[in-house]
């Protein structure tokens, strides 16, 4: 499970240092892809053939489907991950999301969320004001 938030500063050739905690978890492979809140998200092999399970159960006889797939299939990489824990994020995948230089990982569960830090930053306050009422969005048990 990936907890906690770190901010790290990727070097000029792109590379960004995972946590010493979670590469273990990782292994030499990572998976990125873009996520659903102007963010990359880096799933293992096996925490990605998951998520996209459940992608692969809608039909593609539905439009929106089809779109869907479309952007997450064709914005996911597999990345190595090099003897000192590092990882080349596509520049076509920053570019889309807005990372430049300074990133903030943020544990979210199954997966690591990567921020541009000043949009991460921007945007903490709003959900942390928001969080109770978000929560009941899909917590109550008449809304399951």
């Amino acid at each position: 499970m990936f907890l906690g938030t770190s901010n790290h500063t990727l070097d000029d050739k792109l590379r960004l240092v995972l946590p010493r905690k979670d590469r273990e978890i990782f292994g030499t492979k990572v998976i990125v892809t873009l996520g659903f809140d102007h963010n990359l998200s880096l799933y293992t092999a096996a925490g990605f053939n998951e998520f996209i399970g459940e992608l692969e159960k809608v039909s593609n006889f539905d439009a929106n489907a089809r779109r869907v797939k479309r952007v997450i299939f064709g914005h996911s990489a597999e990345l190595n991950v090099d003897a000192h824990g590092r990882v080349i994020l596509p520049r076509n995948l920053m570019s889309c999301v807005g990372i430049t230089h300074d990133v903030t990982l943020v544990g979210a569960g199954d997966h690591i969320e990567v921020w541009d830090t000043a949009t991460f930053e921007a945007n903490l306050p709003k959900d942390e004001e928001d969080l109770s009422c978000l929560a009941q969005t899909f917590l109550e048990p008449d809304r399951r």
